[in-house]
Formats: structure tokens, C-alpha cells, sequence
């Protein structure tokens, strides 16, 4: 599976042996990624040129050799910057992958990674030796799971520090706390930013602020990412691409292909085939 496109080209498929990892294969010349987040683990390494990154809170640069972590949840951007070419291999463990690998490196706790930018050419080589032995046909799966422990063990081993930031229960939390459970109880409704702002006796000038202070995105960019987090759901399920836009509370199926290339890089319809 496939998309060309006259700057970009991205390859997206999901690994049969370990469930719940992904893996895509990207060259970009002209992509930005506007801010949004991930669920799963984004584990991502270059292989050429680079981009600027911006992942919870922190301003990185992904160059050749460098490894880039991002944390579930955490909000993150990129944008190619100063780069004319980023290509790169990225994975992406969702929950379930997790627990698995945890369970195979005798892990109890899933890792903190304070840093997103790792120079650590002895796990870019693993990484990149793992993700290409996965892009093989009928790769030996024995060798794959041994290459897996090996490169994430690595990485836990050596960036991983177990420890989340603290996060103080204080009179914004609670507040982004309600604001979350409207959009994700709302997101198939024609919502209006004020109706939210309302519900929490608030300006829509200081809801966009509390969610910038407290999450790194605005409100807008969080529904987002709620509504594409329900569209893959529906796509993988099989439905067909216009009936999951409109379910997901997208204005129509060019609107789901708009935003879905913007935060993934790949079209619903690539993704569909590798979730079939």
C-alpha cells in the first residue's frame, strides 16, 4: 500500500506478530504536522535529511543517527523547517503492544521519556536494522522478535526513566478535566466553541488559554484528534471512508482526508487497507 504524491510518498501497515504496533515509512518535502497527539508510544528514527520537531514542550531536531520518542498523549508538531527532505521510519505501540513488550523485557511500568531527541547511534542502527527487517516479506519472526527485545531494550534501558511528571490537581486541571469529557461525549455534534466555554462558566479567549497552558493544544486541535481517534475506530471496522467521516463529526469525506493527511501523513483509505 501506497501513496505518491508529486513531494510525498508514505508507506502504513500494521505488524501481524506483535498486535497493536504500527509502522510507517515516510519521504516528505513539503509536510507539516500541525499539533496534535498520539495514544501509542511514537518511536521514529531518520534517515535522511531532517525536520523540527516540537514535542511536549520541547523543541527538538531530527537528523540522520537521532531518535525521536514521544510519549502517549503527549502533544507534539513538526514542521520540515530549514530540511528540503525528511525520510524517515517510524513505529507507534499502542496500548496493547506495550503490554506485551513490557512483559517480554520484564518490565513492570511502561517508561518516561523526558527527552524527545535521543543522539544514540547504537539504538538508531537496532531501530532501523528492527523496522526494515519488518518491511521485508515473510520476515523470519523468530529474528523480529529477538531484533524487538533487543532495539526497545536498548531504549528503555538507556532513555527511560520510569518517572512521569507530576502533574498538581489544581482548580485548571479539574477544568480541562470537564472540558475533555464534553468533546469526547460531543464530538459528533456541530460544536461551537462558546457552548463548551458555557458549560464551564468561562470565555472562549480563556478556555483556548487554559487548554494551551495545561495541554499544549488549543481546543479545536484536541477535537480533532478525538473525532480522526474515532474515525480510525469506524475504519477499522471496515466502514466505508464517507460514512465514518460523518460519524466521526467531520463535514464530509474531504474534510476526514484533509485532516487525517495533515496529523498521519497517510490518506483513510491506506489506512483501512492495512487495518483490513
Amino acid at each position: 500500500m501506497r501513496r505518491d504524491a508529486p513531494r510525498n510518498t508514505a508507506r502504513y501497515w500494521r505488524d501481524e506478530g506483535l498486535k497493536g504496533l504500527n509502522l510507517l515509512c515516510a519521504d516528505l518535502t513539503d509536510q507539516d504536522f500541525p499539533p496534535h497527539v498520539h495514544e501509542a508510544l511514537v518511536v521514529v528514527v531518520t534517515e535522511e535529511g531532517g525536520a523540527s520537531v516540537r514535542c511536549g514542550g520541547r523543541s527538538e531536531t531530527a537528523l540522520p543517527g537521532c531518535v525521536l520518542v514521544c510519549n502517549p498523549g503527549e502533544p507534539h508538531s513538526g514542521s520540515m523547517g530549514g530540511s528540503a527532505r525528511w525520510r524517515y521510519r517510524g513505529f507507534y505501540f499502542e496500548a496493547r503492544a506495550l503490554d506485551t513488550l513490557l512483559d517480554s523485557l520484564s518490565l513492570s511500568d511502561q517508561p518516561y521519556f523526558r527527552r524527545g531527541a535521543l543522539a544514540d547511534p547504537a539504538l538508531a542502527r537496532a531501530l532501523l536494522t528492527l523496522h526494515r527487517t519488518m518491511d521485508v516479506a515473510n520476515a523470519d519472526a523468530f529474528q523480529v522478535q529477538e531484533l524487538m527485545v533487543r532495539a526497545m531494550g536498548l531504549l528503555y534501558a538507556r532513555h527511560g526513566d520510569g518517572q512521569t511528571a507530576a502533574t498538581p490537581a489544581g482548580r485548571d486541571r479539574l477544568l480541562l478535566g470537564r472540558a475533555l469529557r464534553i468533546l469526547r461525549r460531543r464530538f459528533r455534534e456541530p460544536l461551537q466553541l462558546g457552548d463548551v466555554a458555557r458549560a464551564l462558566d468561562m470565555t472562549p479567549f480563556q478556555l483556548i488559554g487554559l487548554f494551551k497552558r495545561e495541554f499544549g493544544l488549543t481546543p479545536y486541535a484536541l477535537l480533532t484528534q478525538i473525532r480522526l481517534n474515532a474515525a480510525c475506530s469506524l475504519l477499522k471496522r471496515g466502514e466505508p471512508i464517507a460514512d465514518c467521516a460523518i460519524a466521526a463529526g467531520f463535514y464530509d469525506q474531504a474534510a476526514l482526508s484533509k485532516h487525517f493527511r495533515s496529523r498521519f501523513a497517510i490518506t483513510p483509505a491506506q489506512f483501512a487497507v492495512a487495518a483490513a
